[in-house]
């Protein structure tokens, strides 16, 4: 692309007559830039730019409409996305006004989560997780319960403990606030990450029949293999069962829907109904009133994009998108008027900003004002 095919794009843009290919393109490339880098471009850094953002751009049909298509992120464009802060891409077929900003100050902004939560223990003691120091803060029932540098919570079984089966079972539980993450390793080896909002309780050591643990809200678990000892993960009205794999559960109180996804192994997921097997790629819907299971093919990668440190969204509507933003970021988020039904397909890290995340609707119509740690959606 040389100089005056850029010039002639961007005329057409200004015109309203790029096709759906071409504003994408262009409006892809204006979101990795802050507004006053792109004039300090040379002609040759934007026709390099706009060639690679060309290449990794997939335009497929949008369902229902025949002449609508949604540009989306694949492999050619992973450094790009990892690079920079990310890309939301704007399903909407005429071009779409500037986003509204309005705060209270010039320079106010929210940080990111981290790793954040509280311990709860047996005999009802509460550890900031936060504020404790790395090295063993427990030993309960044979068990030591260890902070380490990286900041994860590890349960390992002390050399003199006795035998654990003929111990009394006692239960922890941990918990992340809004704007908080951890991970816990549990006694049998299961390595659990805990997403913002989130809980879960569990025996100090397992013994019996199976492995039981409790969850509200998000987690993804890698299961440590045990075949005489199935694992099981009650989360609202379902249960998980498992040997030894990897899967995410997502049983947030404030969503319709309980959604397993299975990344690797095999799970049965069932409730006092129904019950189903997935296998690797498939992804389990309870349904908001309990009464069946829908399987489907699932986007483990969208799935589980919050453990690896990223928003991802697929076709997501704006309160999807906040109502992620909202746990991650500790907001509150209120609607004025008539809420845009529109659509939005994309990767944000989850490491920026908030006003950072907030530019991934600068090219939509979607209008908000920020007041202390409140977004407000006007439509």
């Amino acid at each position: 692309m040389q100089k005056g095919d850029i010039e002639k794009l961007l005329a057409k843009y200004k015109a309203g007559t790029c096709t759906e290919e071409e504003r994408s393109l262009l409006e892809t490339w204006y979101l990795y830039y802050e507004d006053d880098q792109i004039s300090e471009l040379s002609d040759s850094e934007r026709a390099d730019d706009l060639r690679k953002i060309r290449t990794s751009l997939l335009f497929v049909k949008q369902k229902g409409k025949q002449k609508s298509y949604i540009p989306r992120i694949v492999a050619a464009a992973a450094i790009l996305v990892i690079a920079l802060a990310g890309t939301l891409f704007f399903m909407k077929n005429e071009p779409a006004p500037s986003v509204v900003v309005k705060t209270s100050s010039d320079n106010q902004d929210i940080d990111p989560g981290s790793n954040k939560a509280k311990l709860t223990l047996a005999d009802g003691s509460v550890i900031s997780l936060d504020d404790a120091h790395e090295g063993t803060l427990a030993k309960q029932t044979g068990i030591a319960v260890t902070k380490t540098t990286d900041g994860q919570l590890v349960y390992a079984v002390l050399e003199d403990a006795q035998d654990l089966s003929e111990l009394p079972v006692s239960y922890n539980k941990i918990e992340t606030p809004m704007g908080g993450q951890y991970r816990i390793d549990l006694p049998d080896g299961t390595k659990v990450w805990l997403n913002a909002a989130s809980s879960l309780r569990y025996p100090t050591s397992f013994s019996g029949a199976d492995r039981q643990v409790e969850l509200t809200g998000e987690a993804y678990f890698e299961v440590a293999h045990n075949k005489e000892m199935p694992f099981k993960v009650t989360s609202r009205e379902q249960t998980v069962e498992v040997l030894g794999t990897h899967f995410n559960i997502s049983s947030y109180w404030d969503d319709q829907e309980v959604k397993t996804t299975l990344v690797e192994g095999s799970v049965r997921v069932a409730n006092n109904k129904v019950k189903t097997v997935l296998k690797p790629g498939e992804q389990a819907v309870l349904s908001k009133d309990n009464q069946f299971i829908t399987v489907s093919e699932a986007n483990t990668e969208t799935a589980i994009a919050w453990k690896n440190g990223y928003f991802h969204f697929n076709r997501n509507n704006i309160q999807d998108i906040m109502k992620e933003l909202a746990r991650w970021y500790d907001i509150e988020v209120v609607y004025e008027g008539e809420i845009p039904a529109d659509e939005f397909v994309g990767k944000i890290r989850r490491s920026v900003t908030l006003l950072q995340s907030l530019k991934m609707l600068k090219l939509s119509n979607i209008h908000f004002r920020i007041e202390g740690r409140k977004i407000i959606i006007t439509g």
